[in-house]
């Protein structure tokens, strides 16, 4: 890993077959379905190892961590039937420790100027719009003098 270990993130790798615990060991933890997961990372971490993996046989959950986990997490395979990210009957949801992807999602950086650009072009487009449909009137009497105005036509037959 490039980056320190505290700024390491644990991301799911898959589901992959296993045989009778036979892919990662030697440890097993057992937990209930909700905190599972944060007990396995937590357990690994504390051994300073970087890949564990989740099973479940009948009703529990099972945690498989080792230092060789890195390396054989994957000899069986990928399979289809891990649930939930916690892993099935001779399956295992694997997570790896591992460096955050970038430090800038240059998606914003791009879309935010994007956006501002175009509700700058909109404000425009409304306010010319606005100045055209906005017609100068003059008023047909003069209220300071009481005169009224009248208005000339000419016509040509």
């Amino acid at each position: 890993m490039d980056c320190d270990d505290d700024d390491a993130e644990w991301k799911y790798l898959g589901c992959f077959k296993d045989r009778n615990f036979s892919a990662i060991s030697p440890i097993r933890l057992q937990s209930s379905f909700r905190d599972i997961i944060e007990k396995c990372q937590n357990y690994t971490t504390d051994q300073g190892w970087k890949v564990f993996g989740i099973e479940k046989i009948s009703i529990d959950h099972f945690c498989v961590s080792s230092q060789e986990a890195v390396t054989t997490y994957d000899q069986f395979g990928e399979s289809v039937d891990c649930k939930y990210g916690r892993g099935a009957t001779d399956a295992m949801s694997v997570y790896q420790l591992a460096c955050p992807e970038g430090g800038v999602n240059y998606s914003y950086v791009i879309a935010i100027p994007v956006c501002i650009l175009i509700l700058v072009v909109l404000i425009g487009v409304v306010s010319v719009q606005w100045e055209f449909c906005a017609v100068k009137r003059e008023p047909l009497d003069d209220l300071n003098t009481g005169n009224v105005r009248t208005h000339n036509r000419t016509s040509s037959l």
